[in-house]
Parts: structure tokens; C-alpha cells; sequence
């Protein structure tokens, strides 16, 4: 679920949001994710990816 996400970041080259409500080995997972690419020249280098809980 979450290296598509990273190499449509990198391949996009901007910032991508995404808001995840799902179910894990059957435990509620939410959350909300940023990542960042970071350029190097014209290249992508490597990419940050910034997590939040939302859960209340």
C-alpha cells in the first residue's frame, strides 16, 4: 500500500497527500501522510515522508 504511493511521489516530483482509513491484521488504522521528494540537480534523490495519527 505504501510504495505506490512513494514511487508516485517520485515520479510526480511534488509534495503528495494522502488520508488512509483502513484495517490492519484487523485493527483500525488511521492516519494522514505527506511525502516529500527531494531533488538533486533534475533527479529525485530521496523522498521524506511525514505521518500523523488522527485517530481521537
Amino acid at each position: 500500500m505504501i510504495s505506490p504511493s512513494l514511487l508516485a511521489a517520485r515520479d510526480r516530483g511534488k509534495p503528495m497527500a494522502h488520508s488512509v482509513d483502513s484495517y490492519l491484521d484487523e485493527l483500525p488504522v488511521v492516519y494522514e501522510k505527506l511525502s516529500f521528494p527531494l531533488h538533486q540537480g533534475s533527479q529525485v534523490e530521496k523522498l521524506i515522508t511525514v505521518s500523523r495519527n488522527t485517530r481521537p
